[in-house]
């Protein structure tokens, strides 16, 4: 079957009778198929096309892809007016994209980025790209360009830049903590000392005990930023995510208040999980206490566990969670809920929506950290006036161990052999100095691990035990003690620091390699540390 375009024209007399008809018939079927092959494409494209007139005093609408209905949900303007579409663009971007059409237009080539109202409301992301047609004299003749949606680009790049500020932000958080945890040790340290010398009805022993508690206060927040920073030394077991969530329910209980319904719903499998019990159970109580500061009123608390399997086309709509076998803990309440700029933050350290003296902004950062050092996920749902949901979500393993009850305090036991302390920091050098000769031990002293070989090369008498600090210049303790161990294969190691990098967690510290204290201590902690460590316990 061909199609025929037939053109015909009356012919007339001088009468003005038509006494025949003249015409054209011309074959039009490979036209009308390249025109339907060009519709089928334009209608199928995820771009819309469009093309403009462009004159001194106005831009004017031509023509425009049919797809722009599947975009947008709009029908083109009846109007000829190009910039139909701007009544829906969000008002914060109105302005410059309005600004960037301005007349006479002479523009050879944009891109614009924006946001447009669809008819059914929701806004999405436009990528608009076009280009000027000149007359063969250079004057402005046409404008074709196209729509594409870029939704998700752009929330994956928003996505990739909070991961890059949580990751600084982290960074400077554990700087900040490990500076701070040395001038906590010296502070708390000190006043130990002094009240072991200072007799119990002195009249300023109160004055220096309020230091103390003010220190301890002071170690409670530098450990807070350490959990954000993912820098806290963990001390993992593998067992029943359950467990955890009936061990602290008591405890949750009591947290939030008589006007608050908790329940619990766990899963009836196991959910296994390798992972730190105290920091997860601390990640629980933050959780429950953010929540119920979200329900002044009272309300309802939820909680519930179970196992989930992330699949590739999860982890692509939620960036920083890796495919696997996870299992899984919720928190929900019921209380006041958070706008998406609160959501956007709540994870960011000092960030807080209470009032001044209400909370630090820590809590929620330690949750972040905490999860994230476990290679775990935090899943947030929030709406105003409709609740919240945090998820965490921990990698699945095998097969469970016990959960250890501390161990009994007891006095710590004198000693007499020899020990190196290494440590940049002269005020906490000399405050574990001389909190070691207080129990017996003969020390020696080195600023930094290149000074403590020499001073081991040089030493002709024992070293039973290496006491030294992890983050330190030119060498770390991780390194100095290698050295250390080759020269005295004899020799044994105590690593301490307030801040703790992934590269020593994973080169010995959790895994056993060498024993670990964390700052900052107080002297009774170090010398009871070195008597385990000396005595092999």
């Amino acid at each position: 079957m061909r199609l025929i375009l037939d053109r015909g024209y009356p012919v007339r007399d001088e009468r003005g009778t038509i006494v025949m008809s003249s015409g054209v018939a011309t074959d039009i079927t490979e036209r009308r198929q390249a025109e339907s092959a060009v519709k089928r494409f334009l209608s199928g494209s995820p771009a819309v096309i469009y093309a403009w007139l462009v004159t001194p005093a106005a831009l004017t609408h031509a023509w425009t892809s049919d797809n722009v209905r599947r975009l947008t949900g709009h029908e083109p303007h009846e109007s000829n007016d190009a910039l139909w579409w701007l009544a829906h663009v969000h008002p914060e971007d109105a302005g410059h994209v309005r600004a960037a059409h301005a007349l006479p237009y002479q523009e050879d080539h944009q891109a614009l980025e924006f946001r447009l109202c669809r008819a059914d409301g929701e806004y999405i992301w436009v990528l608009d790209e076009k280009r000027l047609v000149r007359g063969e004299h250079g004057q402005p003749d046409e404008i074709i360009g196209s729509w594409s949606e870029i939704t998700a680009r752009v929330s994956l790049e928003a996505q990739l830049r909070q991961a890059q500020k949580m990751e600084a932000v982290g960074s400077l958080a554990g700087g900040i903590a490990h500076d701070f945890n040395n001038l906590l040790t010296i502070i708390s340290g000190t006043t130990e000392l002094i009240l072991q010398d200072m007799p119990d009805d002195d009249a300023d022993r109160d004055l220096v005990v309020e230091v103390q508690r003010a220190g301890e206060r002071a170690v409670g927040l530098t450990r807070q930023l350490l959990a954000f920073s993912r820098k806290q030394v963990l001390a993992p077991k593998t067992l029943d995510l359950n467990d955890i969530v009936i061990g602290v329910e008591k405890m949750l209980r009591r947290l939030i208040g008589e006007d608050v319904t908790l329940t619990t719903t766990l899963s009836t499998r196991p959910a296994m999980v390798y992972v730190d019990p105290g920091q997860i159970e601390q990640v629980l109580l933050n959780l429950a206490v953010n929540a119920r500061d979200a329900m002044p009123r009272g309300g309802q608390l939820v909680l519930e566990s179970g196992t989930f399997e992330m699949t590739p086309e999860f982890c692509r709509d939620h960036a920083g969670s890796l495919p696997g076998h996870y299992a899984w803990v919720s928190m929900r309440d019921t209380g006041t809920g958070m706008a998406p700029d609160v959501q956007a933050r709540v994870f960011e350290p000092f960030f807080t929506t209470k009032e001044p003296g209400k909370g630090t902004g820590l809590g929620l950062a330690m949750v972040f950290g905490t999860v994230k050092q476990s290679d775990g996920y935090v899943d947030l749902w929030s709406e105003p006036g409709v609740g919240t949901r945090f998820t965490i979500y921990l990698p699945a393993v095998g097969s469970a161990t016990t959960l250890d009850d501390a161990a009994p305090v007891e006095e710590v036991a004198p000693g007499r052999e020899t020990v190196l302390v290494v440590e940049d920091d002269a005020s906490v050098r000399r405050l574990a100095r001389r909190a070691l000769e207080r129990y017996g031990y003969t020390i020696l002293e080195a600023p930094n691990g290149p000074a403590a070989v020499e001073l081991s090369e040089s030493h002709a008498g024992p070293i039973d035990l290496l006491v030294t600090d992890v983050v330190m210049p030119r060498m770390s303790g991780a390194d100095l003690a290698d050295r250390l161990v080759q020269q005295r294969p004899a020799l044994k190691v105590l690593l301490v620091s307030g801040y703790i990098d992934d590269a020593v967690i994973r080169h010995g510290v959790v895994m056993g390699r060498h024993a670990f204290l964390h700052k900052p201590f107080m002297p009774p902690a170090l010398a009871a540390k070195v008597r385990s460590v000396l005595d092999g316990d």
